[in-house]
């Protein structure tokens, strides 16, 4: 099966309802390509990021958290792991109180220099049975499913370094269709006049596969209590509504609070 191919079947392994997907990005992480290649230090290869975010049943996360202290390892020291979130304590304790939320999430973003080496490290992976028998089955059973997009970092939000690693926030917006250039306009002018701090957004990257016209944006703050009315804020600021169900209604945000696994830091 052919590199696209390949592709194309992972994207259609999305389920995605209701979007196109377009294959075309695949290609535009070649060394010609405007959209990889323009980095702010010319001789910066391009990168391919992937971000991934899983739902754990509620009932399984202590042992799901057991598990991955011990054995991420295994994964870690095969590819680059920019950031590896979880909810915050407080965000736990909410959820458990209130008992709205069955599954608990959380969030990897990962940089590759290329599709091809993505697909070699999944091949490795794939062959490695102490991954696959000590920690990616029996996690896959404390998992209720995933998401998973391809991203290219937006030009004038390239990661950069937090100010405070305490706590992050992973903001998503969905654009409508055709409107996610202003959506980025939107966030530069936020910016451009201090709206948003440049040690508060640490990158902010857009969807070449996955849902199309949307963006992953990185926050960090010191604590919970600054990070949750600056997003309150931002929908102000940015013009946007809140989309509490993460897709279907377009043009609409949804963020989560979280922190940094104790496995993990963050590696713009």
């Amino acid at each position: 099966m052919s590199l696209m191919a390949r592709a194309a079947f992972k994207v259609r392994a999305l389920g995605v309802p209701g979007r196109a997907l377009s294959f075309s990005a695949v290609r535009n992480f070649s060394s010609s390509s405007p959209k990889a290649s323009e980095k702010s230090d010319a001789s910066t290869a391009p990168k391919l990021y992937e971000f991934r975010k899983y739902f754990i049943r509620r009932e399984m996360w202590e042992s799901f958290v057991s598990l991955t202290t011990e054995k991420f390892h295994l994964r870690l020291d095969v590819s680059k792991c920019n950031i590896y979130l979880r909810p915050t304590a407080l965000t736990l304790e909410l959820q458990k109180k209130t008992s709205m939320e069955k599954f608990v999430p959380v969030v990897h973003i990962w940089e590759y220099d290329s599709f091809e080496q993505r697909t070699a490290v999944r091949k490795q992976l794939g062959e490695d049975e102490t991954w696959l028998s000590e920690y990616l089955r029996p996690a896959l059973s404390m998992m209720h499913n995933q998401q998973n997009s391809f991203l290219h970092a937006v030009p004038g939000f390239y990661p950069r370094a937090a100010k405070t690693t305490d706590t992050f926030c992973v903001r998503r917006h969905f654009c409508a269709p055709g409107t996610s250039g202003d959506y980025i306009l939107r966030l530069k002018e936020a910016q451009e006049k201090k709206l948003i701090g440049d040690d508060v957004l640490n990158g902010v990257w857009a969807c070449d596969v996955g849902y199309l016209e949307s963006t992953v944006e990185l926050y960090s703050y010191d604590d919970y209590k600054q990070a949750r009315p600056h997003q309150d804020e931002l929908d102000v600021i940015l013009k946007t509504t809140r989309n509490l169900d993460g897709m279907g209604v377009r043009d609409g945000s949804k963020y989560n609070i979280m922190e940094l696994a104790p496995w993990s830091t963050w590696s713009p």
